[in-house]
């Protein structure tokens, strides 16, 4: 690689789109670029690809919890043979912030003694581009463009294992309280130089053979009386010229990412888990627990409730409701509110629990459901989060019970 090639960067862009198809296929969309039609849309992509690239509808509101693609273009000055060969050199990242303003109790004096609203912001996921996965390249004359699509989790990551073995990551909303919360797409990247072959110079400690004695660099110091009639001798060949040494080239190049416009978020859906202790008579250890679902009362689409599901670790956990009332999938209205019911069953064997409580489990709760704004658009949400359970029964399990009348 040249250095014209690595100094281009500094004008290379990086930006993101977050298509408003939900089953969004950039290799289908590219089709349309490179061939002609009749139709003047289709005419306008072959002639300005980029620009059609760019102009892709892009969502309005997002979700929490929710499961989207986004594309993440880099655009860049120089022809697709140039860069192509040198991609394994790029390292790309997207990053997602929710932010929104906090309320009166977080309202701070700027600097020119005006009341400004800080505005706190919260990453609430992070990935880097697979570069196993060749992007989608979109090429315009003497200009570039180089597409991801990264699958991004608009939740709090942790990375846990669930109780059946998969691996997944576990929900959480932003760890700040917000009103009227946005979120943004910021990408970051990289692009380091490809290291160069350096020849070996070999050093001899002899003086290179049939090759003229260069002058003595000691010979002005002959007629000094105390060398006692001695001619030091010492070849300028022996000594190293010492120069001003040059800054280092750099190694990395910065690419510079887009200002992105932030995108207005709400909760599709909101649970809530409550549990009701048996009978203490039972020698199983079992509680109720009711699952409350409730549709989001800022919007105006349904939702489609698609699966409910409860795994309590070293037991079961059984659905009341199954055949009962509520067959999903299920269509739910805005402000709707549903409630699950089941049975928790836990082992008896007390070494499965914790230190502090022998008689706690571990439970996982799962929701999926997705968001119907129209046939093109349909965002899925995905709640998944872990509680712990306490299956231990009361000190006195008579208290507040039923009593005989007094005779």
């Amino acid at each position: 690689m040249d250095g014209n090639t690595f100094n281009s960067m500094e004008e290379a862009e990086l930006e993101v789109i977050v298509p408003y198809e939900t089953d969004f296929n950039l290799e289908d969309w590219k089709p349309h670029i490179a061939s002609g039609s009749q139709d003047e849309q289709d005419e306008a992509k072959e002639s300005h690809p980029l620009s059609a690239l760019l102009s892709i509808p892009s969502r309005k509101t997002l979700y929490f919890d929710e499961q989207l693609n986004a594309l993440v273009v880099l655009k860049t000055p120089r022809g697709l043979d140039e860069l192509q060969p040198h991609l394994s050199y790029l390292t790309v990242n997207l990053e997602v912030q929710a932010f929104g303003s906090e309320g009166r109790s977080t309202n701070t004096k700027s600097t020119d003694g005006q009341w400004a609203q800080s505005h706190s912001k919260d990453v609430i996921w992070s990935g880097a581009v697979n570069q196993d996965t060749p992007p989608v390249i979109v090429n315009d004359g003497n200009h570039s463009a180089f597409v991801w699509s990264v699958g991004c989790f608009l939740s709090m990551l942790a990375q846990s294992k669930s109780l059946c073995g998969l691996a997944h990551r576990c929900s959480g909303r932003p760890r700040v309280r917000m009103q009227h919360p946005m979120i943004s797409f910021k990408a970051s990247g990289t692009f380091r130089r490809p290291p160069t072959a350096i020849v070996p110079i070999p050093r001899d400690t002899l003086l290179p053979s049939g090759v003229p004695a260069s002058i003595n660099v000691l010979e002005a110091l002959g007629g000094d009386p105390e060398l006692q009639g001695i001619t030091p001798q010492l070849t300028a060949l022996r000594l190293d010229r010492i120069g001003t040494s040059a800054s280092p080239e750099p190694t990395e190049q910065y690419i510079r990412s887009m200002p992105q416009k932030p995108i207005p978020a709400l909760p599709a859906i909101s649970a809530r888990l409550r549990y009701s202790k048996c009978s203490a008579s039972s020698a199983r250890l079992s509680t109720i627990a009711s699952l409350d679902i409730e549709t989001s009362p800022f919007q105006d689409e349904e939702v489609e409730l698609t699966d409910v599901k409860l795994q309590l670790a070293i037991g079961s956990a059984e659905d009341l409701c199954a055949g009962h009332s509520i067959n999903l999938p299920k269509t739910c209205q805005p402000r709707e509110n549903m409630v699950f019911l089941f049975r928790l069953v836990a082992d008896n064997d007390k070494s499965f629990g914790s230190r502090a409580n022998p008689l706690s489990r571990i439970l996982e709760v799962y929701i999926g459901a997705r968001v119907s704004i129209c046939n093109q658009c349909r965002p899925m949400v995905q709640m998944r989060w872990r509680t712990t359970v306490d299956f231990s029964t009361a000190l006195n399990p008579s208290y507040g019970g039923s009593s005989q009348a007094i005779q």
